[in-house]
């Protein structure tokens, strides 16, 4: 499991009627109903976690959200924040072009903050006598404090997590019930 992740086993209590119906669902509906569950569970921790993002990062604030994964074994995954492809067009303020984003390449950075670090930097300068030489020096930087958005907006939210997904699994559990008796 990665460092920062989380891992729920949901139980409901008094839902024991509810877990024998679930259990005689076939396994498709199964993961089905559990995808849905969770995909209702995590949308208040999506929009907690774009209010927390610093206003200076709208491109990070854009990629915020979730994806469904189903395996084979009946395990439904979802995981929340930053989502690869949702690039983002910044302007470059000493030209016209625009620098393309990838905010889930940067997220971490925001999150945790980064320590002072040194960069170094190489450029390419003419001398006098027009040869190329490489010139080297090495920029202090003082780093980030972190600014976190995703740690917060998953300990607002996590208790109602799991009412959300009782209520969703209780509906369509019913539903199918229904779909069956017809």
């Amino acid at each position: 499991m990665a460092r920062n992740s989380a891992y729920i086993k949901v139980h409901v209590e008094g839902g024991e009627k509810l877990a024998k119906m679930f259990a005689h669902l076939k396994g498709e509906v199964r993961k089905n109903i559990a995808k849905k569950a969770l995909k209702a569970a995590v949308k208040p921790v999506i929009a907690a976690a774009k209010a927390r993002v610093p206003k200076r990062y709208g491109a990070l604030r854009q990629s915020i959200g979730s994806i469904e994964k189903k395996y084979p074994s009946n395990v439904v995954v979802t995981v929340v924040g930053p989502r690869r492809g949702h690039k983002s067009k910044l302007r470059d303020k000493l030209s016209a072009k625009g620098i393309k984003v990838e905010p889930a390449n940067y997220a971490h950075l925001v999150e945790f903050g980064t320590k002072p670090h040194n960069i170094e930097v190489t450029r390419a300068r003419m001398n006098a006598f027009g040869f190329i030489s490489r010139v080297k020096h090495t920029i202090k930087h003082s780093g980030a404090k972190p600014k976190p958005f995703m740690r917060p907006a998953w300990d607002a939210n996590k208790g109602n997590m799991f009412n959300i997904m009782a209520k969703v699994i209780e509906d369509e559990v019913f539903k199918e019930a229904q779909r069956a008796f017809r």
